[in-house]
């Protein structure tokens, strides 16, 4: 039978295991329960993101391919200060359109730094952060007015607001819980 100073020494010896091995996977749990709370800000700033890209881009379409035909007679009708009628007052794109250029006039046109020698055609990519406009010589104006939308939500246009804005919701949340924690 065990005495009294036994018992106690064994109940002391035993809590202090207990309090080593009990803490381990407490810190863990909490690790983990951090790690879980900032992916879930960065995963819904994401997916926040998304959501408003897809919405706003509903109803636009993919790249391709637009077709411009500077029409024979072109430069001389520039001269006279008129837009050749073929030739649009202004062009819409998105994101990733190829402009492809068909010169059928006698003499060379620019268009945005392109030159487009008589009865030859060249093809010019369209990107979102391109200019308002195109220089170009078959217009009056020496300019080619441009709209260039975007083409659909993409993952770098998605990833790089999630993790700007998410990393520090991310540790604003992992801050406030523990201010909250330590207020219990």
């Amino acid at each position: 039978m065990p005495t009294t100073a036994g018992v106690a020494q064994q109940a002391s010896l035993a809590g202090a295991g207990r309090g080593r091995t009990a803490r381990a996977p407490r810190r863990t749990g909490r690790r983990l329960l951090h790690v879980c709370l900032f992916l879930l800000c960065v995963g819904l700033v994401w997916a926040v993101t998304a959501g408003t890209l897809m919405l706003m881009a509903r109803g636009a379409r993919q790249a391709a391919r637009q077709e411009l035909i500077i029409p024979p007679g072109a430069a001389t009708t520039v001269r006279s200060g008129d837009l050749p009628l073929q030739v649009p007052a202004s062009m819409s794109f998105v994101d990733g359109d190829v402009l492809r250029v068909t010169n059928g006039d006698g003499v060379t046109h620019w268009v945005g730094g392109y030159a487009v020698l008589p009865g030859r055609a060249i093809e010019v990519p369209v990107r979102f952060s391109a200019g308002s406009f195109f220089s170009c010589t078959f217009h009056p104006s020496g300019r080619l007015p441009i709209v260039v939308g975007p083409s659909g939500p993409t993952l770098r246009a998605t990833v790089l607001p999630a993790l700007l804005l998410g990393v520090p919701l991310g540790v604003v949340a992992l801050i406030v819980r523990r201010v909250l924690g330590s207020l219990r």
